[in-house]
């Protein structure tokens, strides 16, 4: 697999993707080397857009504190979502995933990635308006 891995990333960084795309692409693993190249692609093409800085931020802010977690989560309690920004996200997240489903399953992974986009106002509201790290005792494991 290693050695697929560093193929597929030569032939991409001779098509001229970037090296951070690459390495965001490949993280995961390659599923196989057309799709990794439509994601490349895709990616590649939202960078140029509005919202995808923002929402980068906005993934490493999110990644770094889960990163500092132990917590498998196996289902959201929407009953925990006290406050009106949590439940936003959660709401909006449940609206788009079917279009985001759909689309990535299609191969349209910038189809996928604008409608993700649609969560920059809710992901800011979140970070603007609730703590995220908090010592709530529901929350303890």
């Amino acid at each position: 697999m290693e050695f697929l891995v560093g193929r597929v990333r030569f032939i991409l960084q001779e098509k001229g993707i970037p090296f951070d795309v690459l390495n965001a692409i490949l993280a995961p693993g390659v599923r196989g080397v057309h799709e990794t190249l439509l994601k490349a692609e895709a990616l590649v093409a939202m960078r140029g857009e509005a919202d995808f800085e923002a929402l980068a931020v906005a993934f490493k802010r999110i990644k770094n504190i889960l990163n500092k977690q132990e917590i498998v989560l196996e289902r959201v309690d929407e009953a925990a979502l006290v406050d009106p920004a949590e439940a936003g996200l959660y709401k909006a997240v449940q609206e788009i995933r079917p279009e985001v489903t759909r689309a990535a399953g299609a191969g349209d992974f910038l189809g996928a990635l604008r409608r993700m986009a649609k969560l920059r106002g809710p992901v800011d509201r979140l970070f603007d308006d609730v703590m995220v790290l908090t010592d709530d005792a529901r929350f303890a494991q």
